[in-house]
């Protein structure tokens, strides 16, 4: 997947970019024009669609068994990595950011009265 930032872009997990284009397989579907336009890929993505929505009963029905769980966990979130977690480390990076740059502004100002006032 493509990972240089661009102009507006924001910056997200594999896994987040992977349900956003799932996501955008079932609103593509729902736009008649797309349907009429393209309709060797709507018909592709309803069998992706299908397909998926059938390993997911799968996967719940073996889930309930009590077997594979902790496969299923990392198949949910690869490589056991936790999206909210994500969130508040960039979260957090954020506010470092703006709490680091007030301490600037509040360090030039006192550099600047400080040198007007030795005048």
């Amino acid at each position: 997947m493509e990972k240089s930032p661009t102009l507006g872009s924001i910056e997200t997990s594999d896994y987040t970019r992977r349900q956003l284009a799932i996501n955008s397989w079932e609103f593509n579907l729902k736009d008649k024009v797309f349907c009429e336009t393209f309709p060797e890929i709507a018909q592709e993505l309803q069998d992706r669609i299908d397909k998926r929505n059938e390993e997911l009963s799968q996967s719940k029905s073996h889930i309930l068994q009590g077997s594979g769980t902790s496969r299923m966990v990392n198949q949910i979130h690869p490589g056991g990595q936790n999206n909210e977690a994500g969130l508040l480390g960039g979260a957090l990076s954020n506010i470092v950011v703006v709490v680091g740059f007030a301490a600037f502004v509040y360090a030039v100002k006192y550099v600047l009265n400080n040198v007007l006032d030795g005048d």
